[in-house]
C-alpha cells in the first residue's frame, strides 16, 4: 500500500531501455545492445525475399526507364542525400511504368533503388562524404549520359525491345501474370 503523498515504486523503476540510455551519460552506451534490445521489442513485418521473377521484373523496369525517360533526365546541380535520391527515382520509375498497371508499378521502389545504386557505382552521381558523417551525391550530367548510352547499347532487354515494337507490353504482361 502506498502512503498518501507517495508514488508507487513501480513509477520510478527504470525500464531496461531507460537504464541503457542512462548508462549512455556515464559512457557505457553500447549501440549493439540498443539495437539488440530494439529488435527483440519491435513488431516487424516480414519482408519477402526477392525471387527470380521479381528480379526479372525489376530488370525490365530499369531497362524500360533507361531505354526511354532516363536519356532526357535533367537534375539541379546540388548535392542530394541518398534517401532523397531513392524517393526521386522511385517516382520516376513509377511514372515511366504506370501504363503497365499496378502490379508492375508496385515494384518501383526496388527498381528505383537498384537504378540509383548502379548510377552511383558507375560514377553518374558523385559521392561526397559529409563533414559530420553521411554522404551526399551530385548529378554528373556528362558521365550519366555516357552510362545511359552504354547501357542502351549493351542491355539485351533493350535490344529485344528495339527489335519488337510490342516487346514491353508482352514482357511486362508475362512477368506479372
Amino acid at each position: 500500500m502506498v502512503a498518501a503523498g507517495q508514488a508507487p515504486l513501480a513509477v520510478f523503476a527504470p525500464s531496461h531501455a531507460s537504464a541503457m540510455i542512462a548508462g549512455a551519460a556515464k559512457g557505457a552506451f553500447d549501440p549493439a545492445r540498443r539495437i539488440a534490445y530494439a529488435s527483440r521489442h519491435l513488431i516487424t513485418k516480414k519482408v519477402p525475399e526477392m525471387t527470380s521473377a521479381m528480379s526479372a521484373l525489376i530488370d525490365h523496369m530499369i531497362a524500360y526507364y533507361v531505354a526511354g525517360p532516363a536519356s532526357e533526365l535533367s537534375v539541379a546541380p546540388r548535392f542530394y542525400p541518398y534517401g532523397e535520391l531513392q524517393l526521386i527515382f522511385e517516382d520516376k520509375v513509377s511514372v515511366a511504368v504506370r501504363k503497365f498497371g499496378p502490379k508492375v508499378r508496385k515494384h518501383s521502389k526496388e527498381a528505383g533503388k537498384a537504378f540509383i545504386d548502379c548510377m552511383i557505382e558507375t560514377g553518374a552521381w558523385s559521392t561526397n562524404q559529409g563533414e559530420y558523417g553521411g554522404s551526399m551525391h551530385q548529378f554528373q550530367a556528362d558521365r550519366f549520359r555516357e552510362v545511359i548510352r552504354a547501357e542502351q547499347d549493351a542491355n539485351p532487354i533493350i535490344q529485344n525491345a528495339k527489335a519488337d515494337p510490342d516487346y514491353w507490353d508482352k514482357a511486362f504482361g508475362d512477368l506479372v501474370a
